[in-house]
This record gives C-alpha cells, sequence and structure tokens, in this order.
C-alpha cells in the first residue's frame, strides 16, 4: 500500500509538509521530536521505505487512482510510530496518545484524497452524503449482549469477574473507552467497538459481509458467520443505532454485499486478522501494544455481557 504523493504535496505549506507541522506540534512524547524522524515516520506510514523514497515518487500527475483509504493509513501510520518508539527505546507515549495523534492527521491535504476537479464541478447535482446518526448510549449497545450471548453463559461470567476481576473491563473503564472511541475514532472504529460490544465474537465480527441489516421485532438482525469451520451462517441482534451506523459506514466505503465489512490494511478483498480488529479495539482502552491484547474482543463482548446483565437485574 503506497499513498501516492505529488511534487505539489511537497512545496512549503503545503499537503505533505502542513501534516508534517501537526505531527511535530502535537507529539505525545516528552521530547520533542525533529523534523528528521517526522519525515521518516510518515514516509513509512504512507507506504514508503523512508522520506528519500517518498520524494522520488513524487509526481507531476496530479490524477490519483484507487488511493488506499484514510483508515488503511491511519493504521499504518500508529504501526509505523510503534516502531519508531520501539527502535528508539522511547517509553512514556501509551496507545491513547498515538491514537490521539494518528487521528487528527489532516490526511485531506494530500491530493490523493481531494475530489479531482470533475468530482468537484457535478457535486451541486449529486445527492448530499447522509448525515452520520446520533450516537446511541452504550447501556442501549450492550443490551444486545441478552439476545446474542446464552443466559447460562452471563451466569458463569458473574462468577468469572468474582474470581478474575482484571480478565473483565469496569463501567468506568468502558464508558471511557466508548467516549474516546466516538471522540477520536473512525467509523470504521466505531462500528469494530459497537459489535464487539453487542456480543459478537471475533471471527464472527471480522468476517461481517456487506449485508445490510434486517428489521427484527424490537431492534435488527445482522447475519454472520457462527462456525467458523463450516462457515454457517446466523443471525445476531444488534440495536437500532449500531444498524444506523453500519449502514452510514457501508455506504461511505462503498461496500458492497459480498465484501468484507473490515478489510486488511493491505488488501481490501482480505478480512481483518484477529490480531488487527484486537489491536484497533485496545487502543481506546489506552493499552500498550502486547500480544495478545488484554481489551481485545473477547473481553469486550464478556464485560458488556455481564454489564448488561446487571443493568437488567
Amino acid at each position: 500500500m503506497r499513498v501516492p504523493i505529488s511534487l505539489v504535496d511537497l512545496r512549503t505549506k503545503r499537503g505533505f509538509n502542513r501534516i508534517v507541522k501537526k505531527f511535530q506540534s502535537n507529539w505525545p512524547g516528552s521530547s520533542p521530536i525533529t523534523q528528521y524522524n517526522a519525515h521518516q515516520i510518515l514516509s513509512e506510514g504512507f507506504g514508503y521505505s523512508d522520506f528519500h523514497a517518498l520524494q522520488k515518487s513524487a509526481t507531476s500527475d496530479t490524477s490519483v487512482i484507487d488511493p488506499p483509504s484514510p483508515d488503511r493509513v491511519r493504521d499504518n501510520l500508529y504501526t509505523a510510530i510503534h516502531v519508531f518508539c520501539r527502535s528508539k527505546r522511547i517509553v512514556g507515549i501509551d496507545a491513547t496518545g498515538v491514537s490521539r495523534l494518528v487521528n487528527i492527521l489532516p490526511l485531506q491535504e494530500l491530493l490523493a484524497f481531494q475530489a479531482p476537479d470533475h468530482v468537484i464541478a457535478k457535486a451541486i447535482t449529486l445527492p448530499s452524503t447522509p448525515t452520520l446518526p446520533p450516537h446511541p448510549d452504550l447501556s442501549e449497545v450492550i443490551q444486545g449482549t441478552i439476545h446474542n450471548i446464552n443466559s447460562r453463559v452471563s451466569e458463569t461470567l458473574e462468577h468469572e469477574a468474582s474470581a478474575r476481576p482484571g480478565h473483565f473491563i469496569s463501567s468506568a473503564e468502558f464508558q471511557r473507552a466508548w467516549e474516546g472511541t466516538l471522540r477520536e475514532g473512525s467509523l470504521r472504529d466505531q462500528c469494530l467497538f459497537m459489535l464487539a460490544a453487542s456480543g459478537l465474537r471475533c471471527h464472527e465480527l471480522r468476517l461481517c459481509t456487506g449485508l445490510a441489516p434486517s428489521r427484527a421485532l424490537d431492534g435488527f438482525e445482522l447475519q454472520v458467520t457462527a462456525d467458523k469451520t463450516r462457515n454457517q451462517p446466523t443471525r445476531m441482534f444488534i440495536h437500532p443505532g449500531v444498524a444506523a451506523h453500519l449502514e452510514a459506514y457501508m455506504a461511505k466505503e462503498k461496500i458492497s454485499p459480498g465484501d468484507f465489512l473490515f478489510t486488511s490494511s493491505r488488501d481490501r478483498s482480505v478480512a481483518m486478522s484477529q490480531h488487527q480488529v484486537n489491536r484497533v479495539l485496545a487502543r481506546y482502552f489506552g493499552e500498550p501494544k502486547v500480544s495478545p491484547p488484554l481489551r481485545g474482543v473477547a473481553a469486550i463482548r464478556r464485560s458488556a455481557a455481564l454489564l448488561a446483565r446487571k443493568s437488567g437485574s
């Protein structure tokens, strides 16, 4: 994956250099980051070996064919920052700080992420992009677990939570991560969080395809793959607010019925790996980049089920 770079992007106070300035001024470390290191990290995040390779690839052609999505680029930048910090033995920068930095970078300053002139000229005749629906409350989202997680399993979770409290997420920690996802996360990340909090397992979540949610008696249902070995489909309950966000996400990313909802940053025809899904979610809990993450899908769905059970008792 490479972000196409134009010679225009490399001019003073234009595209790439505006991103560099934002990157340096919001660096979460205790010591400032040099322009040289900012150039290197951003270049790697954009898919190049270093800044020199990025400069060499720059072209005067302003037409862009199928650039990577901003979400994929931000994932790459997140990884590039962690690799840099590990190589330089930099400590004191947590996942929340890195996530905040990555999400505020103005990628739209690059020509690759700007609409071509002919699209802008036609924009007045095209239907406007649907506005994002209001965010549901966390308490509403986790009610999906009442339908999706067996009640006997929920009872078992109560016993586990008292015996192994560190494996469960407290209500306050859950709420902070939820608010952080809504404030700083992309629409994709918000949908991942909502589905995990609705009780979907990691393989069910990552293998979701672009089938629109169907209306059910008291909400919506989403068809997922319930059996990893036989690809057996089943239907999972989701709150109407979650369904609305999924539909907005599918429209924004132009996801067709057979496409995966959540794809690899390297190949849009491939579903995100379990590691990628867990890493995306764990960052909103401020968890360092450990493998496997403690605050991944399993912890989110189990904790959501426990919280929903307690709120309903």
